[in-house]
């Protein structure tokens, strides 16, 4: 934007001294006098149509360097920048959701423990997978009510268990509308701040009142194909 918008000056400007260099060579009048210098002196000093003509071509030749090297700089970023691809086929992921889906994940998460550890993960994810659009709470929600609708609106749910998760009303709710939809679940915990695995699990036997709590307790922590992944707060890991 900033290239164009300074191409389009240079060459107005050079527009304009080519111009007034071709007037003032025109006029024949390049001599001072008590009155004043004419327009060339006093503007171009002894330019003349084959020295601007230079300058004009020397100008546009530099833009154009400058614009090569800025695409260089950016082909350079693109082929360097960090991707995820799949173990299997060294492709990345094919991110092509179904035509009722708006988002390709819903993340989970309580806000006084995991606001900002959740944040940083779906930065991280947008960083490696610029396309990926993940419904996160501070980007998308406009009410509380549409919790449920925007759920069914995504692909796969991700759940992030910090302390307190299955205490929240706002979360149990999320991940009934995830399990009645059967959605593909993602858990993701947080272990290197005293909680484990099994320690969730006592949090879910407590807090969670339903009748399918059984079935729900499998849908979390049995999960054989996608085992729950670790979260780590170290920055190494960020």
């Amino acid at each position: 934007y900033f290239l164009a918008c300074g191409s389009n000056l240079l060459l107005s400007i050079s527009f304009v001294l080519g111009l007034m260099t071709h007037i003032c060579n025109e006029g024949g009048n390049n001599t001072c006098n008590d009155g004043g210098c004419n327009c060339q002196s006093m503007i171009l000093s002894s330019l003349n149509h084959e020295q601007s003509s230079f300058y004009f071509v020397m100008m546009n030749l530099g833009v154009l360097l400058l614009f090569f090297i800025i695409i260089a700089v950016r082909v350079r970023a693109t082929f360097y920048a960090p991707t995820i691809k799949l173990v299997r086929s060294g492709t990345k992921p094919n991110l092509q959701m179904k035509e009722d889906c708006e988002y390709h994940a819903f993340i989970s998460h309580v806000w006084a423990t995991g606001q900002n550890q959740t944040h940083t993960l779906v930065r991280q994810i947008q960083r490696l997978l610029p396309s990926m659009n993940i419904w996160l709470d501070v980007d998308t929600m406009e009410t509380v009510g549409e919790l449920e609708d925007s759920v069914t609106k995504s692909s796969t749910f991700i759940l992030f268990l910090s302390k307190g998760y299955f205490k929240s009303q706002n979360c149990k709710r999320e991940l009934r509308a995830a399990f009645e939809k059967n959605k593909p679940l993602i858990v993701v915990y947080e272990s290197d701040r005293g909680a484990t695995l099994s320690e969730f699990e006592d949090e879910f036997s407590e807090h969670f009142e339903n009748e399918d709590k059984a079935i729900m307790h499998d849908y979390i922590f049995d999960n054989q194909e996608r085992p729950a992944l670790i979260w780590l707060n170290e920055t190494n890991f960020q």
